[in-house]
């Protein structure tokens, strides 16, 4: 979630009951994954991280990435993708643009047999 938190600058289930988060992510289902209007150097970056999102939201636990590949992972796209200290990053009050917002979340259910028993 903290991935997904950073890079929409959201509260992931903001005014949701705990309960009704619980329900949600036990269904299989998770925040919606949104691709934003950037420029395509941007793009890019967003894509690799909805990849990795996706891989560590997997409903079952051996489909998940590992966390020394994650680590990996995230160490290979801060050197691809280094900040330029002198380019104006997004404001604090600017709102974010993505794509398709009234989307609903994707499921991350893997299998018939994790659907059936909730894997």
């Amino acid at each position: 979630m903290l991935i997904w938190e950073l890079c929409y600058e959201k509260i992931p289930y903001e005014n949701w009951d705990v309960k009704v988060i619980a329900d949600h992510v036990l269904s299989g289902k998770r925040e919606k994954l949104l691709r934003g209007k950037f420029k395509k150097e941007d793009k890019e970056i967003q894509e690799e991280f909805i990849k990795i999102i996706e891989k560590t939201w997997q409903h079952a636990p051996y489909r998940r990435i590992e966390i020394a590949k994650l680590d990996d992972k995230l160490e290979q796209l801060s050197v691809t993708y280094q900040n330029n200290l002198n380019e104006t990053l997004l404001e604090k009050n600017d709102p974010l643009d993505f794509e398709d917002e009234e989307n609903e979340p994707v499921s991350y259910l893997n299998s018939p047999e994790e659907q059936l028993f909730n894997l």
